[in-house]
């Protein structure tokens, strides 16, 4: 063979080595991608401060920072941590000022916090002061409340002022997270009261709980 020829042939097996070194690369580069895709990051479980601070964010996103500071009282001690080994879920508590306005009995406000995926959150009866701030707007206390009733004929000595934060119709018609209700067993009557003006959303037969 010739020096030209022998030239020639190991040119061309260089080539071939380049070519197949480059495709592996490639094929490499491609299957690190495809792994990389696949591959599902697992974080852990956020702590109770962060989960703390989503369910406040969560309010604050409901009913404006000024509301959130004047109306909800955050309570640690009635919060409840779960083991994750058991649940995902953390309850955060507050305490919630109108509801003690109106009421003696000292109720909570519970938001529930997925700590794996803090926009996972949910909260009972929570008003959209952001969409209608008139529904942050709680005037009526419970002696007033108490007057109101009086002046609309429920004048037995029995007469008790209480929440109710239920799905009931006379707070579908104004579209309300609660109502206040004046009830007497010995009348039989409950008047249905807008916690915002004193006005009257209805009354029904019964007392106490009414669903």
């Amino acid at each position: 063979m010739k020096k030209s020829q022998q030239g020639f042939a190991g040119s061309e097996i260089l080539f071939f080595l380049v070519i197949v070194i480059a495709i592996g690369a490639v094929g490499w580069l491609i299957y690190r991608g495809q792994s990389n895709h696949h591959q599902v990051t697992v974080l852990p479980p956020a702590a109770p401060t962060t989960v703390e601070a989503a369910a406040s964010n969560y309010l604050i996103a409901k009913v404006g920072t000024d509301n959130f500071k004047k109306l909800y009282v955050f309570d640690k001690a009635k919060s409840s941590y779960a083991n994750p080994k058991d649940s995902t879920y953390d309850f955060i508590a507050y305490h919630f000022a109108p509801l003690k306005a109106v009421t003696n009995y000292d109720d909570v406000i519970m938001v529930q916090v997925n700590r794996n995926k803090l926009t996972e959150v949910f909260a009972d009866a929570v008003p959209d002061c952001i969409k209608d701030a008139s529904l942050c707007n709680f005037k009526v206390t419970g002696q007033q409340a108490l007057q109101i009733a009086k002046s609309n004929a429920l004048n037995a000595g029995d007469t008790v002022i209480t929440w109710h934060n239920k799905n009931d119709s006379y707070a579908k018609k104004k579209a309300l997270p609660f109502v206040i209700v004046a009830s007497s067993c010995k009348q039989n009557i409950s008047l249905f009261i807008d916690y915002r003006n004193g006005s009257i959303l209805g009354r029904a037969s019964g007392c106490g709980n009414i669903d």
